[in-house]
Order: structure tokens, then sequence, then C-alpha cells
């Protein structure tokens, strides 16, 4: 149904904004999922890093395809698919979050060392 995934797409949109700013979430015109810019989040623009922060979000519970198993010519880019039920929605983006907060929490004390 269409309103529900109108209302799943600004509900996951808003909250990844509000988990961090900078992500950028390209607007959606029609689908099942939507892209998401993690560079700023990224310890190092890379490749390698980007599938750093898969596996840790991974590790969250949490299964966002990354972009460079897609063919994506940047690193940081994240497909995220919305149209689960709607009770699953919270769930994913508190463990997203909590892979987001561990991700940052490597970078710090990867820097530290």
């Amino acid at each position: 149904n269409r309103s529900r995934l109108t209302q799943q797409y600004a509900k996951v949109k808003k909250t990844i904004e509000d988990i961090d700013n900078r992500i950028y979430i390209r607007p959606a015109k029609a689908g099942f999922f939507i892209w998401a810019d993690f560079r700023s989040l990224l310890y190092e623009v890379t490749f390698e890093e980007e599938v750093r922060l898969f596996q840790i979000i991974f590790e969250h519970g949490v299964y966002l395809l990354s972009g460079c198993f897609l063919g994506c010519v940047q690193p940081g880019w994240f497909r995220i698919i919305f149209s689960v039920k709607e009770k699953w929605i919270e769930e994913i983006l508190k463990r997203l979050k909590k892979g987001l907060d561990a991700y940052r929490n490597s970078t710090i004390l990867s820097n530290e060392s």
C-alpha cells in the first residue's frame, strides 16, 4: 500500500537524520529502498572502510547493503530497505544507531592508539 510505504520512508529518513544529521538520504522517487550516504562518518573514505562499517552494523543485527557490492563508484553509500513490517522498523533503527555508535567508538579507539 502506497501510503504505508510513504510513511515508512518518512520515518526511516527522519530517524536516520536524527541519528546523525551528516548522513545524506537521497530522495526516493519510487521503490522499496533508499540510498544513504555515510561518507561523512567514515574514518577514511575507502571501500575497505565502508566494508568495516558494514561489518560493525551487521554485528548489531542490521543488514544494510553496501554500495560497493552494487557497483557504486563512491565509497560510503548504503541501500536501506524500508518496506518491512512496521513493528520491525523501530527495532532495526535502534540497532542501526547502536552499530553506528560502535563504529564511532572503534574509530576513536584506533585514533588513540
